[in-house]
């Protein structure tokens, strides 16, 4: 299974909005989208899923003609431009990082103030980066 990363859910975003003539219903043909995209039909078909699920598109369907010749057809919806100009699923995934690397500092400073409240909290952050590590995995 290909992993979807933010870089690929944003490029995957982005040409969605490119291809959005906001007149209704969007069609894509699979000949239409880029090769320097980089996804496979299926994991195409889940980030679509996804997006819908997010409220970035609605009536999200494919069309096939074989398993190569298809076709997409979707709603773009204002929640994708705004989210996009807000920096995207990057700028997400950097700012949890972010935050993260805050607590672990927060934690060090607490590590000296209070050693047992320390290494409760530092069981926890680990617990939290392991499932996001897990999470990364699935993506």
């Amino acid at each position: 299974m290909e992993k979807q990363t933010p870089i690929l859910k944003d490029k995957v975003l982005q040409f969605l909005i490119e291809s959005a003539n906001w007149e209704g219903t969007i069609e894509i043909k699979s000949e239409d989208i880029p090769t320097d995209l980089g996804v496979t039909r299926a994991s195409l078909d889940r980030i679509l899923t996804s997006f819908e699920k997010q409220g970035f598109i609605s009536d999200f369907h494919t069309h096939s003609a074989t398993r190569d010749i298809f076709s997409i057809t979707y709603i773009l919806n204002q929640e994708a431009i705004d989210f996009m100009e807000q920096g995207g699923f990057t700028f997400q995934s950097h700012i949890v990082s972010m935050n993260l690397e805050k607590l672990k500092a927060e934690i060090e400073q607490l590590k000296t103030d209070s050693p047992v409240r320390a290494e409760r909290m530092t069981t926890i952050v680990n617990n939290i980066l392991s499932s996001l590590q897990i999470l990364k995995f699935f993506e």
